[in-house]
């Protein structure tokens, strides 16, 4: 159990950061000044999650694109959003450095804002400002909270919020919540109001307790202080679960 529970646990840090922070490319990390300031690519993300009322603000910079290596600020480069300045996460000194650097800030809301501004200031003194608008809210409208599906057919998840619109893709994850076996599925769409989990991903999970989440996430170019290599804007929100029972 422990050892599963250890597990679980992994998973969520592998999603968070794949999420969060891209989760792929270069782990090392430079100072930029070692780097030409036009050549920085960035990425400015908000992701708030209806569970904890919690918004992680991210961002991140790299040289040699989105896969490239990640760099550090030097004063009096910085990063800030509204009157908060980002707290620096440095990559070569963290334990499991999945990443490289980033900066954060989490804050702590009954709902996230409309839009998350990002002023980034070079180290040659110029400002930069992105805006990221926030995914719309959304919640799980089947299966409903206390229902018995069947692992014999499809499972059905659908969702009450606005439409997906350009550059939005909707995720769902379905996890068991039996103590001794574990099962899990994902399911993504970009068009459309029904994401399906295919009878055969429902076999191997056990029978009993469940939960299920979605995620919308909404992806725009950012394009300020980025004139070569670009970047991008991104936003998600996590719905509440909702408790089901697999049957026998």
């Amino acid at each position: 159990m422990r050892n599963l529970m250890h597990l679980k646990r992994l998973r969520g840090l592998a999603l968070l950061l794949a999420a969060t922070v891209g989760g792929c490319g270069s782990n090392d990390t430079v100072d930029d000044t070692d780097v030409s300031p036009d050549a920085i690519w960035g990425s400015y993300e908000a992701h708030y999650d209806a569970r904890e009322n919690g918004l992680r603000l991210h961002a991140q910079f790299r040289v040699g694109g989105s896969t490239g290596t990640t760099i550090r600020l030097t004063p009096p480069a910085k990063v800030e959003v509204g009157d908060q300045t980002m707290r620096f996460v440095d990559g070569d000194e963290a334990a499991v450095n999945l990443s490289g650097s980033y900066y954060t800030l989490r804050q702590s809301l009954t709902a996230p804002p409309p839009t998350q501004r990002f002023r980034w200031t070079r180290n040659d003194g110029e400002v930069f400002e992105n805006t990221v608008q926030q995914a719309p809210a959304l919640s799980v409208a089947n299966p409903t909270r206390n229902a018995t599906v069947p692992r014999t057919a499809p499972l059905t998840i659908t969702f009450d919020g606005e439409p997906l619109g350009e550059g939005d893709r909707i995720t769902a994850y379905v996890d068991t919540k039996v103590a001794d076996r574990s099962g899990y599925a994902r399911v993504d769409i970009t068009s459309g109001s029904t994401l399906v989990v295919p009878a055969a991903d429902l076999a191997e999970m056990p029978p009993g307790k469940a939960v299920v989440r979605l995620q919308r996430y909404r992806e725009a170019r950012a394009t300020q202080g980025h004139p070569k290599e670009g970047g991008r804007l991104v936003s998600s929100f996590a719905s509440e679960e909702v408790e089901f029972t697999f049957a026998e």
